[in-house]
């Protein structure tokens, strides 16, 4: 998915751009955060609502089904737009945890995990596709290795910083925390990103093309096997 010559500065070629790296750096961390951070709070959202925990275990299951669907289907109807107009809009729909902390309803916290689905997905998939072309090709590796450094930081301090902040400020609190950090994110690539091109947009045929080959069949299926297992038990441990 990535092509370090398909995309490039509407200016030229790049030159090192590490502060719009870092940007996008956080911008995981934030995204994969907002993914987990319900896991630590879920019998308190749970009791707020009067839903049961295999109910509420749609916050995960919903955003997850949507972003695997936006990751590849966004960059398809991107076509050859601004990537910097893309993140910036997928980081707003981040934002939308905020509207998870205010949720009156079990409905409208489904909603707004939804939205934060769609974020979740496509801005990983982009996220790391944009690094490598912030940077010179010699550089390419080392800045997207930054920007998934976000994503295994996420993971492993995400739950345990949700639950902390829900223990002195409630679920909600811990929402808040989460859309504050993507709204940070999204304040920073808005000063750092420049605007990013694209001649080379993602076709349906060279994602169908993955499929019709073996290795890429029992690619995926591993894949699902792996994170389904994870989730559907990581899911439903909360500290006591």
């Amino acid at each position: 998915m990535f092509k370090v010559q398909s995309e490039q500065y509407s200016s030229g070629k790049p030159r090192n751009n590490w502060p719009a790296v870092f940007s996008l750096a956080i911008g995981a961390f934030s995204s994969v955060t907002t993914e987990f951070i319900q896991v630590g709070v879920l019998p308190d959202v749970a009791q707020t609502f009067s839903v049961t925990s295999g109910q509420a275990g749609l916050m995960m299951t919903l955003p997850g089904i949507l972003g695997a669907i936006a990751a590849p289907g966004v960059l398809i109807v991107a076509g050859k737009t601004d990537r910097k107009k893309l993140l910036i809009t997928l980081l707003v729909l981040l934002v939308s945890a905020m509207t998870s902390a205010l949720s009156s309803s079990w409905l409208i916290m489904l909603a707004s995990r939804a939205l934060a689905g769609v974020s979740l997905g496509a801005f990983g998939a982009m996220g790391l596709a944009v690094a490598g072309n912030l940077v010179s090709i010699d550089k390419a590796w080392t800045a997207i290795a930054a920007v998934f450094g976000g994503v295994t930081v996420a993971m492993i301090i995400g739950v345990p910083l949700g639950s902390l902040v829900a223990e002195y400020f409630s679920w909600r609190g811990a929402f808040g925390a989460a859309a504050l950090m993507a709204a940070i994110s999204l304040i920073l690539q808005t000063v750092f990103l420049p605007v990013i091109k694209t001649s080379d947009p993602i076709r349906i045929k060279s994602l169908l093309s993955f499929t019709r080959h073996q290795r890429g069949r029992k690619s995926l299926l591993l894949i699902a096997l792996i994170y389904g297992t994870h989730f559907g038990t990581y899911t439903y441990l909360a500290p006591c």
